[in-house]
């Protein structure tokens, strides 16, 4: 014990060294937009790296060729659903207008290479980044509903934060109604959340789907979110809380699509 002693005295000055070292090196990153976005950058490279590796191998054995070319092949039909369009009306002439339906969304499928359900703030993490046009802030689902918001992007990889965020807000809607309200997950179970902001006049039943509304820049309308599973009226503000049950099971995330609104930009501008 006493030559351990002996051994950290001499050794002082280094250990103090390494420490100073470090903690300059965490104010740099801390303080320092630039930095810290290289940092992360270069992190999730390594992480995203290491992660694919495990998910390669376990590919291997669930025909992942097969799999990749299914998920581009939806990736173009969905491109051509409805909901990836908009209608707009372009004169002719000063009398005759034609109906065109422009393309809105495309979409870039993306493979879970990580996926935690189990903490306050959750997120996932993809194989696609810059390389292949994912950018920050665009939606990512799945076939079955809603999975996230893209946070950070490195050049091959992506950083999602998932739907199994507290507070986290998904502008939504009960199918066939018009109303608009927000489905957020409360920090308990990882396959339920909360739907508010459904005025009490409307008529709700167990069973109702909830989906998006399409009012946000990331999200296509109608897009499955859940089913609603228990009505509590708030007779005070007159207004519907409903607890719902996600149409997708967060434990078993695998092939996502990445969506991209193609007027994003030029919609943000507007509503500055």
């Amino acid at each position: 014990m006493r030559g351990l002693t002996n051994f950290f005295r001499r050794q002082s000055y280094i250990f103090l060294f390494v420490f100073l070292e470090a903690f300059s090196f965490y104010l740099i990153i801390a303080n320092s937009s630039f930095q810290g976005t290289v940092f992360h950058s270069v992190i999730m490279e390594i992480n995203g790296g290491f992660f694919s590796m495990m998910k390669d191998t376990r590919s291997f054995f669930l025909l992942r060729s097969t799999n990749e070319a299914l998920a581009k092949e939806n990736a173009i039909l969905k491109e051509k659903l409805a909901s990836s369009h908009f209608k707009t009306l372009h004169p002719l002439d000063s009398s005759l207008y034609d109906t065109v339906y422009r393309q809105m969304y495309s979409y870039i499928p993306a493979t879970v290479i990580s996926n935690s359900t189990d903490n306050r703030e959750n997120y996932v993490l993809l194989d696609a980044g810059k390389s292949s046009g994912v950018e920050r802030d665009m939606a990512v689902i799945t076939s079955n509903g809603v999975v996230g918001i893209v946070k950070r992007v490195s050049p091959h990889f992506a950083t999602v934060i998932s739907v199994l965020t507290e507070n986290n807000r998904v502008s939504a809607k009960l199918s066939g109604h018009d109303y608009i309200g927000a489905v957020i997950w409360n920090g308990f179970r990882y396959d339920e959340a909360l739907m508010v902001d459904i005025p009490s006049h409307i008529s709700v039943h167990i069973g109702d789907k909830v989906e998006t509304s399409g009012y946000s820049l990331a999200f296509p309308a109608g897009i499955p979110v859940g089913t609603v599973t228990e009505i509590m009226t708030d007779n005070v503000s007159d207004f519907h809380k409903l607890k719902i049950k996600f149409s997708q099971n967060y434990k078993q995330l695998d092939k996502v699509y990445i969506v991209k609104n193609i007027y994003a930009k030029e919609l943000k501008e507007l509503r500055k």
